[in-house]
């Protein structure tokens, strides 16, 4: 193998291939016999840790992830390796706090729990407030993904979603948001038909409450980039589009920062439902439905992208 590893975060809800198909296939190769893999799935699922270690497993992590159950769960199986021995540098709540003192979030209330999401990220504000502000722009594009969804009959998607959803307002702790979602979650793999329709307007009821929570932090925070389709240069974003594409022809998902740059180099007002739909897709890691909209972009600022073309 190319690259030996330590252990395996998996996590069960995939969108190309479940984590127990995957984890079958690894076990299934002599060389990862002892390799240990970690399953990631959502504490609501009733018996799903049995599941989990039944399917080949070796342990179990619900989400959202609680950082102290995490590294826990991971010493159980890996040895830290402390090269020259030198003491790792640990940066605590505190020293985080002190440098994003500055940092302004809303106060906490039923839609977030601001205590409970810092938490998580290790009192790490700027980034807080950098996930609460990108998923008060997804979030309206996943309810209107979801809507569809429906109303086509396609609950695989309307599921796919709301655990998409589940595991982002985790982690942030916008609780309202959870527990519609979770009760949606529920819902449909009860077949619970009566329900979709009233579940789905609580939670456009949940994002009213969450959007007027996070809406001052725009105002708070730097100015976002502007600009129109005709006020473009293509040849400062034509690098940075080449760069994503590169990455998500690859399936690399270390897309994240390109497509930050990306948005930052287009503006807010130019090519939007395309990078709401570049957005999603990232975030769900579907790179073919990524190519879609980088192809329109690309088409429209007559850039010919430097990769191997296939079928999105």
């Amino acid at each position: 193998a190319r690259f030996q590893y330590d252990a395996v975060l998996m996590d069960i809800q995939m969108p190309v291939m479940g984590g127990y198909e995957a984890t079958s296939i690894i076990r299934g190769d002599a060389r990862h016999k002892g390799l240990p893999i970690i399953a990631m799935t959502a504490h609501s699922i009733r018996g799903a840790r049995e599941e989990c270690l039944a399917a080949g497993m070796d342990d179990y992590v619900s989400k959202p992830i609680e950082p102290n159950c995490f590294f826990s769960v991971l010493k159980k199986w890996i040895k830290p390796i402390n090269k020259n021995n030198r003491k790792p540098e640990i940066c605590t709540v505190e020293d985080a706090d002190r440098n994003n003192m500055y940092v302004v979030l809303p106060e906490s209330g039923s839609a977030i729990d601001v205590e409970s999401g810092l938490k998580r990220l290790n009192g790490n504000r700027k980034l807080y407030k950098k996930l609460l502000l990108d998923f008060s722009r997804s979030f309206p594009t996943f309810l209107e993904e979801m809507g569809k969804a429906m109303d086509q009959g396609s609950m695989d998607v309307v599921l796919r979603l709301a655990h998409r959803i589940i595991g982002i307002a985790g982690n942030m702790a916008a609780n309202d948001i959870l527990d519609v979602a979770r009760r949606l979650e529920t819902a449909v793999k009860n077949k619970e038909e009566g329900r979709y329709f009233d579940l789905w307007d609580e939670l456009d009821a949940s994002l009213q409450g969450f959007t007027a929570l996070t809406r001052p932090l725009v105002e708070t925070g730097e100015p976002e980039a502007t600009g129109s389709r005709e006020m473009l240069n293509p040849a400062e974003v034509e690098p940075i589009l080449q760069e994503l594409a590169r990455l998500v022809w690859k399936d690399n998902a270390g897309t994240g920062q390109v497509f930050e740059n990306l948005r930052k180099a287009i503006g807010t007002s130019a090519f939007l439902d395309e990078l709401k739909s570049l957005d999603m897709a990232i975030n769900e890691f579907n790179f073919d439905a990524a190519k879609i909209p980088l192809l329109k972009m690309a088409k429209e600022m007559r850039i010919e992208l430097d990769v191997t073309l296939g079928t999105p």
